[in-house]
């Protein structure tokens, strides 16, 4: 069984071995807690893998390694090592560099090496890692620089680091495979080639449920770079908002890929701002999305290059957005857009399902694009609206009624008809009232009513004030006598 050291034996052993000094020791098969180690200048790493530790197994938990000017780990090495819970910020190099090959007048074309070494990383953060200012030579992989050795990296950051040569966060060579899950790649520089990542000669890697924003390369690939990898799965990746001088922000070179249900957002590179195929790749694009501005998505101009794109939609600015010369080209169910304006993603996870924008909205920006192009060929709808933009801006001249159309005439002898009418009517009506006229009445009921009606004329006003019959009013517009029956004595 392997022996495994504490974290209070590691104490006692850098107190009396020679390797007093923090900076400078060489352990192997080890598990190391909790350490914090800040602000220190010395250029030696604080842990040197030998030759000796073949196939040791170190871990390493909550460590926090801020502010030094040297890596923390470095080596060649047959290792499995493991980082959980910790964070690399501020340091002038790269934070591990490992190294599973050591070959001298070796020639190789092609040939799968087999790694027994295990670079395994978890929650880890890594700050502000400069890489390129101790050795001008090895000025590669801001972060991580690994040569022979399998990378295990999961929900990690990977942020503000710099290479002034490649990659700007992850440099991977010589190694049979690489997963990245999980993690945020953001504000990563370098100044030669890949802003964050970069694989050379990998077999398998794999990248999924990542979020690439905010990197930046002051010359060609401003996120990822591929060369000679045999089997890349990019799936459920976001790339937003990283800017290059060149060759996209994906770049692939001798390399077969599947990139499926991914993201590419209002990247920046002049000439390709996604993708950019060189000198025989094999890619196939699923369920991804484009929306890029004023730039192709996706370049491939050698014979060699084999490009596959199924159920993706594209929305961009330019006419062309593939810009395809002499590669074999299959598109398959793909949407090609009017472009639509979108809000800048924030730095954390976004949801790949929801999309920017409705289908009906689209399709009736295409409606609307193609009946200005029928306008624009014809030409004869822009005379039609210049003369009726020079109608409306004219005062029009009153025309006279002899001119004027048949159904305005029509409306108005329909009025002067009514008006006349009205007239008469009124004149009619006053003359009616003024004669009496006697109505021949042949019903009995009809003669009642104007034999009562006469009664009561005849008698004057019989009616009171409020309208009612009143029967003193009646006797003295009638002036009848007093019908008292009492007997008045006779005058003696």
């Amino acid at each position: 069984m392997k022996p495994r050291y504490s974290y209070h034996y590691l104490k006692y052993y850098l107190k009396y071995s020679k390797y007093s000094k923090i900076e400078n020791f060489m352990l192997s098969n080890f598990t190391l807690l909790s350490l914090t180690s800040t602000s220190s200048a010395g250029v030696v790493p604080f842990l040197i893998l030998p030759i000796m530790a073949f196939r040791s197994q170190i871990s390493v938990n909550r460590l926090n390694y801020a502010r030094m000017a040297s890596s923390f780990l470095t080596g060649y090495s047959k290792s499995s090592i493991s980082f959980s819970d910790s964070k690399f910020s501020h340091i002038l190099s790269a934070s591990i560099s490992l190294s599973n090959l050591k070959f001298t007048d070796k020639i190789f074309k092609h040939k799968l090496l087999t790694n027994t070494s295990i670079l395994e990383i978890t929650r880890c953060s890594f700050y502000y890692c400069i890489n390129g200012i101790n050795d001008f030579e090895n000025n590669e992989g801001g972060a991580l620089i690994l040569r022979g050795v399998l990378l295990r990296a999961k929900e990690c950051i990977f942020r503000h680091n710099f290479a002034f040569k490649t990659a700007g966060a992850i440099r991977v060579s010589s190694s049979v495979a690489a997963t990245i899950e999980s993690c945020l790649f953001a504000q990563n520089n370098c100044s030669y080639f890949a802003g964050a990542l970069s694989c050379f000669v990998v077999f398998k890697t794999e990248i999924k449920n990542t979020n690439f924003t905010y990197n930046m390369c002051e010359a060609d690939v401003s996120s990822t770079a591929f060369a000679l990898c045999e089997k890349v799965k990019i799936s459920n990746v976001v790339f937003a908002k990283n800017w290059a001088m060149y060759a996209g922000t994906l770049y692939f070179e001798k390399s077969k890929a599947t990139i499926e249900n991914n993201i590419f957002f209002n990247n920046s590179v002049p000439n390709c701002s996604s993708i950019k195929l060189f000198n025989a790749s094999t890619i196939t694009i699923k369920n991804s999305m484009f929306t890029e501005y004023n730039m192709p998505s996706i370049v491939c101009t050698e014979i060699e290059n084999v490009l596959t794109i199924i159920n993706s939609s594209f929305a961009n600015s330019e006419v062309l957005e593939i810009k395809q010369e002499k590669a074999k080209l299959e598109i398959l169910n793909c949407e090609f857009e009017k472009p639509n304006k979108y809000e800048v993603p924030e730095l954390g996870p976004i949801n790949l399902t929801a999309k920017s924008s409705s289908n009906n909205n689209q399709q009736n920006n295409l409606k609307e694009t193609t009946t200005i192009l029928n306008r624009n060929q014809t030409g004869k709808n822009e005379q039609v609206q210049k003369e009726e933009i020079i109608n409306e801006n004219i005062p029009a001249a009153p025309l006279p009624i002899q001119k004027s159309s048949n159904k305005s005439i029509f409306i108005i002898t329909g009025y002067v008809s009514a008006i006349i009418l009205l007239v008469i009517g009124i004149h009619y009506f006053q003359s009616v009232s003024k004669i009496s006229i006697t109505p021949k009445n042949n019903s009995i009921f009809m003669q009642e009513d104007f034999d009562v009606n006469r009664q009561m004329t005849s008698h004057g006003n019989a009616f009171d004030a409020d309208g009612l019959p009143s029967l003193k009013a009646a006797d003295e517009a009638a002036k009848l006598p007093n019908l008292d029956m009492e007997e008045k004595p006779s005058p003696k």
